[in-house]
């Protein structure tokens, strides 16, 4: 079965450097075929799409492996599926994810940092489950439009792409969708509070060394 896996939508609520932590609010989209729930329209008045709870069907075990909390928006009992009558199930479920990020502070403030968001079955390898990247945005590393990002005034977000990836675990293949996000700091913050007092005052500091210490008599230098 292939499974089409895709983040719609990517909204940073937070960075916590401490941690090495990403917080954002997503909406995770599956789509996959299921044979078993198709039917004849004709057969029923001409149906051709149904939304059906999402406990009364089977779905892939797909979790985010890279997030250390996931926050669903609506629980698994108010939660729909659309049906198409071919068997093609389309499953949206809005969240709140912090995945982990390694960061590296070596440009600070100017640094781009570099997120990798990996979904993936938990127990189906590729004979089972075959994940692939969703088609509805495709990739976005030319222009993010705004209302695909919002939020953070701190970031700004500057790539955000889909690839596959496959490992091997006693000799079964198994497949995971890779969303990778770079994010560009804005240095404007930590130029103005750190940077430009810092220098303002390392610098009264080392003109303090060379002035008289009083404003008549003879000058004496304070560093010999």
């Amino acid at each position: 079965m292939v499974v089409s896996v895709e983040l719609t939508f990517f909204l940073l609520l937070s960075m916590d450097q401490k941690e090495e932590t990403v917080t954002f609010r997503t909406e995770v989209e599956m789509i996959w075929k299921d044979e078993n729930i198709r039917w004849n329209e004709s057969e029923y008045g001409g149906t051709s799409s149904a939304l059906i709870p999402s406990y009364l069907l089977w779905k892939p075990d797909i979790i985010v492996t890279t997030g250390l909390d996931v926050k669903y928006m609506l629980p698994d009992e108010q939660r729909f599926f659309n049906v198409l009558s071919d068997g093609t199930v389309r499953s949206s479920s809005p969240c709140v994810i912090t995945n982990q990020c390694i960061m590296s502070i070596e440009d600070f403030p100017y640094d781009v940092q570099v997120c990798n968001i990996t979904l993936g079955s938990w127990i189906y390898p590729t004979d089972k489950i075959d994940l692939v990247v969703g088609k509805k945005l495709r990739n976005l590393n030319a222009t993010i439009p705004e209302d695909i990002f919002k939020g953070h005034g701190e970031w700004t977000l500057v790539s955000f792409h889909g690839i596959v990836d496959y490992s091997y675990d006693e000799g079964k293949q198994y497949s995971a969708v890779t969303y990778v996000i770079g994010l560009r700091r804005q240095p404007i913050y930590y130029i103005c509070v750190v940077l430009i007092p810092l220098f303002m005052t390392a610098t009264t500091c080392l003109l303090g060394l060379f002035v008289p210490a009083m404003n008549t008599g003879e000058r004496i230098e304070k560093v010999r």
